[in-house]
């Protein structure tokens, strides 16, 4: 398909979609007994759940935009108001020894991990985005197949490596808006979630260097010359779709539901309403890259980030992802290592191991070499007879192996 191509139908389903939708955005709800029955699956399921006294989108409506992301009171962000916005905002909290703790810090707008990693411990370092990076017809086109399209992703230390800033693990969770629950025929909206998929990543770690060009010409904020940072994931991928908690609507596909007991107004039985997986829309077992860029003198501490995977058959996705963590020590943001610097890391171990190994065998000749020389002198050692030889020969002292010698002391 050329690029004109799809520009043209991302237009046609972009015009289609608001003619569509123009009038279907419902009243928000504030009574809690309406969110309760209109996002009644997600309230049960307590995915996503709102934090510091959020409140959960929820609208009547058949349009999909409910239950998804929360409204948050001042102080705090993210499509759950997991976020701090500042540090005044961070709770007092008992400390290791019992006594109140003040935060020393709020991470907003610092994507990277802290140095001493506190942010990577217990949850994981939160990041919160949603689907698209602008007005562009790309970023349209894909969140308009899932409106209300949020991201909750948290990069934490692998249980089996902890410390490891080099072995981290991301757990993403893809929700995206539902029609209202009790929305007239409500049978047809009973197994409505806003969950979407969830998966894990392994062996991860953030690098800095500079940005790729954008996948989508035209899409993205940044230029080649410009600094980004990475999240790569090269392990093993597990991905849950439909995610565990939510109940499979009644002959359930990868990409349909069976028929549910309501009868639409032509007379025909609608099919049951619920989020599906599609091969090409949930993360595939490979490779994951997710690219975030900051413009240097933003007075919003949003990032531009681009997810993609490398056999994932497709461009991958913008999105606007936002950090913000509250931290009980001082310390200070993560200078990572660039993508060119880690790769030259397993040479130079390797190099240092291998001296290293020369160094013990040296070593352990010269102490060969002395004990041979001792017990030569003393009868009365039977057990380390015959003498014991020299592990390695010796060497000329014009040898490079001396070099080497004096690299071991």
């Amino acid at each position: 398909m050329t690029g004109s191509s799809v520009f043209l139908k991302a237009l046609f389903v972009v015009l289609v979609h608001l003619s569509v939708h123009a009038d279907c955005k419902g009243h928000l709800q504030t009574s809690p007994a309406e969110i309760a029955a209109e996002c009644a699956n997600a309230i049960a399921v307590g995915r996503p759940t709102c934090l510091h006294n959020g409140t959960l989108n929820a609208y009547n409506t058949s349009h999909p935009q409910s239950c998804s992301a929360c409204t948050c009171p001042d102080g705090w962000t993210g499509s759950d108001c997991a976020l701090c916005s500042s540090l005044a905002s961070c709770p007092v909290r008992n400390g290791t020894d019992g006594k109140p703790m003040n935060a020393t810090n709020c991470t907003s707008g610092e994507i990277l991990p802290t140095a001493n990693g506190e942010d990577l411990r217990a949850l994981g370092k939160q990041y919160r985005c949603e689907c698209g990076l602008g007005d562009d017809f790309y970023s349209k086109f894909v969140c308009n197949q899932l409106p209300e399209s949020k991201y909750h992703l948290s990069v934490a230390f692998d249980p089996a490596m902890p410390n490891d800033t080099s072995r981290l693990v991301a757990n993403i969770v893809n929700f995206a808006g539902q029609p209202s629950q009790n929305w007239q025929p409500s049978a047809h909206y009973k197994y409505s979630y806003p969950e979407v998929w969830d998966a894990r990543f392994t062996n991860c770690e953030w690098l800095q260097d500079k940005c790729e060009a954008c996948p989508i010409p035209g899409a993205c904020p940044w230029t080649s010359d410009d600094q980004c940072q990475f999240l790569k994931c090269s392990g093993e991928v597990q991905v849950n779709c439909p995610p565990i908690g939510v109940t499979p609507c009644p002959e359930y596909t990868p990409t349909g539901c069976g028929l549910s007991p309501d009868i639409s107004a032509d007379g025909n039985h609608l099919k049951w309403w619920q989020h599906h997986c599609a091969e090409e829309a949930i993360p595939s077992n490979s490779p994951m890259q997710l690219m975030c860029f900051l413009p240097p003198d933003s007075a919003d501490p949003q990032y531009s980030c681009w997810f993609s995977q490398t056999e994932q058959g497709n461009a991958g996705v913008g999105m606007r992802c936002r950090v913000g963590d509250c931290l009980y020590e001082n310390a200070k943001p993560l200078d990572p290592p660039s993508d060119g610097d880690h790769k030259d890391f397993p040479y130079l171990a390797y190099v240092f191991l291998g001296i290293i190994a020369v160094c013990i065998l040296i070593l352990m000749a010269a102490g060969a070499l002395y004990l041979n020389a001792f017990f030569i002198q003393s009868p009365g050692t039977p057990f380390l007879s015959p003498p014991l030889k020299p592990l390695l020969p010796l060497r000329d002292p014009q040898d490079q192996g001396v070099l080497v010698y004096w690299a071991c002391i």
